[in-house]
């Protein structure tokens, strides 16, 4: 949190008023002792207590700024004493602040990180169930399927944020029938920071009735035909969280009247999701120059994002690289940890040389003893085979536990190119 943010400024002030409030009432009920000194309870502890839990350092150096001043104006001899036993329990609930604060700010970070996983995977459970829902359907006078689109999707390799925008629609036009869109993009106080739309005279009314009430909801919502009134221009909304809190709308104006149908609606959720998906990671993978030869995109997508986080907001990740030159039992071996890692969790594989075949796993928010742990539960469920067994004792076995990031993959990469 910046030093001089707003809010930072707002809780300096108002622990310097809830402090002088105190010493009011106090100088109101005993002119003598405004500040509890010498009176049986020290309540002094209690306000202490209270804003330092409740603001942090903030409220601890407002309460002590406050305090002294008041101790040093009503007081003939400045209880110096006193000050200091506040002070140093102010210092003792500010690292219980600390520690608190802490842990808030990983715990949200793994929710945003899952959460976004969580719509990457619920796309892809979609397209699966859609693509069998259509071969039993036997759609055989439809021109597309959901998975033409995602792959043309994920095709666009467009450099420009708003071209690639202007693209999306284009393509929902040919592939969807729809006539007439835009894309808004809102703040965390949803107000519209940037539209795009094919058309470059359009004027999107940001406060529209369906407009606000799909940022209400954070779901699709459609025009209700049933109603007699409409007080909407739009057939639909599709909202899709972004990062920061903002909020991306798929809004469509007209398409054609009889693809105006629940499937239809359905894809084009999907296929919003993806290509936004899409822009955000591409934008992230450019900016934080995530591109490695040997890894592919997904991981080294997924690598970058931990070593942000961990460099950043000092939350950990690990990884594990595992070696040996039985490429068979290395086969079982990939195959056994792709059925038993979380669906957070990340594999590669990699060769060095001509003899050494690696797996490497990333385990997202695991510390090193989580990550051990994982592999004595491997070990044990693996050594039920004799061959198996075998191997994982023999020395042509390996195994390193890292912290998630690059370095490791620079050193392996090293070892690839003495090897050749």
């Amino acid at each position: 949190m910046p030093p001089f943010s707003l809010q930072v400024t707002l809780k300096y002030l108002e622990a310097v008023l809830i402090t002088g409030l105190f010493v009011g009432v106090g100088y109101l009920l005993h002119s003598e002792d405004p500040c509890f000194v010498t009176g049986k309870i020290d309540f002094s502890i209690v306000v202490l207590t209270l804003l330092t839990l409740f603001f942090g350092w903030p409220g601890l150096f407002g309460f002590l700024l406050v305090y002294g001043t008041a101790l040093a104006l009503f007081y003939p001899q400045f209880p110096i004493y006193q000050m200091l036993e506040l002070l140093i329990t102010g210092l003792i609930l500010y690292f219980f602040y600390y520690l608190w604060e802490t842990r808030l700010k990983h715990y949200a970070l793994q929710k945003e990180y899952f959460r976004q996983k969580l719509d990457e995977n619920s796309n892809a459970f979609y397209t699966l169930k859609a693509a069998y829902d259509q071969l039993e359907k036997a759609y055989m006078t439809k021109p597309h399927s959901l998975k033409d689109s995602v792959e043309k999707i994920m095709k666009m390799e467009t450099e420009d944020t708003k071209e690639a925008k202007r693209e999306f629609l284009r393509f929902l036009s040919q592939q969807y029938h729809v006539k007439k869109s835009y894309i808004l993009t809102f703040d965390t106080d949803e107000h519209l920071l940037d539209f795009d739309a094919l058309d470059l005279h359009a004027s999107p009314d940001s406060e529209d009735l369906l407009i606000r009430e799909a940022l209400e909801k954070r779901q699709p919502v459609y025009i209700d035909f049933e109603r007699e009134e409409n007080q909407t221009r739009y057939l639909a909304v599709i909202p899709l969280r972004l990062p920061k809190g903002k909020m991306a709308l798929l809004v469509i104006e007209d398409m054609l009247f009889t693809a105006f149908e629940q499937d239809t609606l359905l894809e084009t959720t999907v296929v919003f999701s993806y290509f936004m998906q899409s822009l955000q990671k591409k934008h992230f993978i450019e900016e934080m120059r995530c591109r490695r030869h040997y890894l592919s995109e997904a991981f080294a997508y997924e690598l970058c994002k931990m070593e942000k986080i961990s460099r950043e907001q000092g939350v950990p990740s690990s990884l594990i690289v595992l070696r040996s030159s039985d490429e068979a039992m290395m086969r079982r071996l990939y195959t056994f940890l792709q059925r038993n890692i979380r669906t957070v969790d990340s594999i590669q594989t990699l060769t060095v040389g001509k003899r050494e075949f690696i797996i490497i796993v990333l385990f997202p928010f695991l510390k090193r003893v989580g990550v051990e742990g994982f592999v004595g539960r491997m070990k044990r469920e693996m050594q039920r085979d004799q061959a198996m067994r075998v191997w994982l004792e023999s020395d042509d076995f390996r195994y390193e536990i890292e912290e998630a990031g690059f370095a490791p993959f620079e050193h392996i990469v090293r070892e690839k190119h003495d090897g050749a």
